[in-house]
């Protein structure tokens, strides 16, 4: 590996991991213990029917083009109650956990894509943190994605309404989880 990446690499790791060098095989696989407990607690308690949300949010504009859809009717914004209803998309691994939710006084269904650090993929230990993404970078990477397509939404893509952070106990070792609306 060149000085200069294997440098970055080792800003990048004990800037958002202190404590843990990419060198470092012992305080990797204390980070990774610390992660799998995390996620075994998750897997004991995982994101529920029913469960309620409190998230600051703001409106999408409509898109003014011929065939686009309306805006969702989300009269409380900027901060509303969303319940978890239906889940698309949950488990180890996977990048987000997907369910759509309700928002309690109008009814409206809105989906959600909730980055839950303890159920993303995480670094591999004989890899040297290659192909990871940090749970924050991939809800900003999302984020900036539906601001570039920001002409689409409502025709090719769903309207965003924008994310926050939620913080719990529930969420174990990070504290927190990143929630987007879409």
């Amino acid at each position: 590996m060149p000085a200069q990446l294997e440098w970055g690499l080792e800003a990048y790791v004990e800037g958002r991991f202190p404590g843990v060098h990419p060198r470092d095989t012992d305080a990797i696989e204390r980070y990774h213990a610390q992660l799998e407990t995390a996620r075994r607690r998750a897997e004991r308690s995982p994101l529920a029917w029913g469960q309620s949300y409190s998230l600051a949010l703001t409106a999408p504009q409509p898109n003014p083009r011929p065939n686009s859809r309306r805006v969702p009717s989300v009269p409380n914004l900027p901060r509303i109650s969303l319940r978890l209803n239906k889940p698309l998309q949950t488990g180890v691994g996977k990048m987000s956990q997907v369910w759509t939710a309700v928002e309690e006084k109008t009814g409206t269904t809105l989906v959600l894509k909730i980055i839950q650090p303890s159920m993303c993929p995480y670094p591999k230990v004989d890899r040297c943190w290659s192909g990871y993404m940090e749970p924050a970078d991939l809800a900003h990477r999302e984020v900036w994605g539906y601001e570039r397509l920001a002409l689409k939404q409502g025709l090719l893509v769903p309207y965003f309404f924008g994310l926050d952070t939620v913080r719990s106990n529930f969420f174990f070792l990070h504290g927190s989880c990143t929630v987007l609306v879409i």
